[in-house]
């Protein structure tokens, strides 16, 4: 009996914190998220994205997957798919280093050309040698009118 209220105890607390302690990802979602990484690395983004979806099946609850289908999206040129998946990932408090690029990216293919160059210059901040980044918020001054300063983002 006094296991079953400690069983119930635990439960209680895990429900409580459940929104404030982040939930380690399933192992299966976790392998299924890194054969996504491998295919990436090959770019292969059809194979990628087909992982990463699966290890939001396996694993609902891992976020991070959300934001590798997002990655996986934005090669495959399907930006605004990409952006629902990086702001659910965000919202979820997914941190990634690349996150401020794959957001300005999907935002860029999005049409939503400010919020893209926010995001772009933030992550260019934090890594001035990326030359993808440059690239970009040279392509969002040029959409703003912004030729000056587009030209000298390449």
């Amino acid at each position: 009996m006094g296991k079953n209220k400690l069983a119930a105890g635990l439960a209680s607390a895990l429900i409580i914190f459940g929104a404030i302690v982040p939930v380690a990802a399933s192992e299966r979602s976790s392998a299924l998220i890194d054969e996504g990484l491998k295919a990436l690395q090959q770019s292969d983004w059809n194979d990628a994205l087909r992982d990463f979806i699966a290890a939001s099946v396996a694993d609902p609850k891992d976020s991070e997957a959300l934001f590798f289908q997002g990655v996986a999206l934005n090669r495959l040129a399907l930006h605004i798919e990409a952006l629902a998946q990086i702001e659910s990932a965000r919202a979820a408090g997914v941190e990634n280093a690349a996150m401020d690029f794959e957001y300005g990216w999907a935002l860029l293919g999005a049409g939503r050309i400010e919020d893209a160059l926010a995001s772009l210059q933030a992550y260019k901040a934090a890594n001035p040698d990326s030359a993808k980044a440059s690239e970009f918020i040279g392509r969002a001054q040029f959409a703003l009118g912004n030729s000056g300063a587009g030209q000298k983002s390449f």
